[in-house]
């Protein structure tokens, strides 16, 4: 039996009537890539709002690693383990690209900011840990807001891709 890390079991998602999610059925299995695909308006970003926490007002089950976390906060979703990108990239303008990724670190993370700075070196990034966040292309700003969600060593993202 396969080792699942995400079960989403019967979630359903109601706006004024309308249903964006109906008995959504899920398993992800430890350490695979899962895509979910489907056209605009599907209800993709809706259930990753849900399993994040960021929605909580859906029904049904969703268990990361056997925790129930469905109707849970997303700060309490992150700390199990759970950490996402958006469809729009949502780093902060204000600070240098390597505070962008520290800030994502786990509390009293000692290695934060040699693990941030690996990481920047893994893209080829490195050269631009002193630029503030504002001054990165968008292509950049992508990159930087996946390196902040691996800073956190997530069991799973949820990536979002901005609709074309």
């Amino acid at each position: 039996m396969a080792d699942h890390i995400l079960v989403v079991r019967g979630v359903r998602r109601v706006f004024g009537g309308v249903e964006a999610l109906k008995g959504v059925d899920l398993d992800v299995v430890r350490g695979s890539v899962t895509g979910i695909i489907g056209p605009n308006g599907s209800g993709k970003t809706t259930l990753f709002q849900v399993i994040s926490g960021m929605d909580r007002g859906a029904t049904g089950s969703v268990m990361l690693d056997g925790r129930e976390i469905l109707g849970c906060r997303p700060y309490f979703v992150y700390q199990c383990g759970l950490a996402r990108t958006f469809q729009l990239s949502r780093v902060f303008p204000q600070l240098t690209v390597l505070e962008n990724l520290i800030v994502a670190a786990r509390r009293h993370d000692r290695g934060a900011r040699s693990r941030a700075l690996e990481l920047l070196e893994r893209v080829k990034l490195e050269a631009y840990n002193e630029v503030l966040g504002s001054d990165l292309s968008y292509g950049q700003q992508r990159l930087v807001e996946f390196l902040r969600v691996l800073m956190s060593d997530p069991s799973v993202i949820l990536a979002s891709a901005r609709p074309l």
